[in-house]
């Protein structure tokens, strides 16, 4: 399918757009449709990544916990996995846990 794309493509641009049947266009516009929704989707998900990881990096801040550098939220939650085992181990020895 991706050659005939390609092989459409190159007839557009050397002859326009009177030269290809119908089915031909929709399967070019489909392609196109797709090619940009998947782009939205990549920014969308990197976007609500960024968004989530803020988040939690402020609710962390907020508590006391360091965040390290935080550059994903699996680098974010290894670095608070060890801080709260602290606390809950300083906890369990005062016998307050």
């Amino acid at each position: 399918m991706r050659n005939e794309i390609s092989r459409i493509r190159r007839e557009i641009v050397k002859n326009g757009f009177s030269n290809i049947t119908p089915d031909q266009y929709n399967r070019l516009q489909a392609e196109w449709i797709v090619r940009c929704c998947g782009d939205v989707a990549e920014e969308e998900i990197t976007k609500l990544k960024q968004e989530n990881l803020e988040k939690i990096v402020k609710w962390s801040m907020g508590l006391g916990f360091a965040t390290g550098h935080a550059d994903s939220i699996d680098d974010l939650l290894s670095e608070l996995e060890w801080q709260i085992k602290e606390v809950l181990g300083k906890h369990k020895q005062d016998g307050e846990l």
